[in-house]
């Protein structure tokens, strides 16, 4: 994979959006709109895996200071959305899933978020 362009996340990301511009809530079936929110859900954990899998490379790059941030926290936190604290979080939770096999497998599948993951290394930490 080293060196190729990865077209998918672009993919995915545009069908979603695609999808949502034309949803209509109100006349969706409620059960099939739980169906739905759980699809949502799934997906929102494998969008964390991915960050989580590739901020702490990403945080190894110019791109922060190229786009004019102080750190790759702070570029983090602007990408995402979220507070410097989560950045933060997410960058020190990417660095420490090296060697954390089950956990890095579990998120990897989509079953852990970004808290579940954290506290997952931290118990390993502390196990260790």
């Amino acid at each position: 994979m080293a060196g190729t362009v990865i077209p998918f996340p672009q993919r995915a990301i545009d069908e979603v959006r695609e999808f949502l511009s034309g949803a209509e809530p109100e006349v969706v079936a409620a059960g099939r709109a739980a169906e739905l929110v759980e699809a949502f859900c799934e997906l929102e954990r494998l969008a964390v895996a991915g960050k989580l899998l590739f901020c702490g490379r990403a945080a190894e790059s110019t791109k922060w200071a190229t786009d004019g941030h102080g750190s790759p926290e702070a570029w983090l936190a602007q990408a995402s959305g979220s507070s410097m604290g989560e950045a933060i979080s997410a960058i020190q939770t990417a660095d420490r899933l090296c060697g954390l096999e089950k956990t890095t497998k579990a998120l990897r599948n989509g079953h852990l978020g970004q808290a579940q993951a954290k506290v997952r290394e931290c118990h390993h930490c502390r196990s260790a």
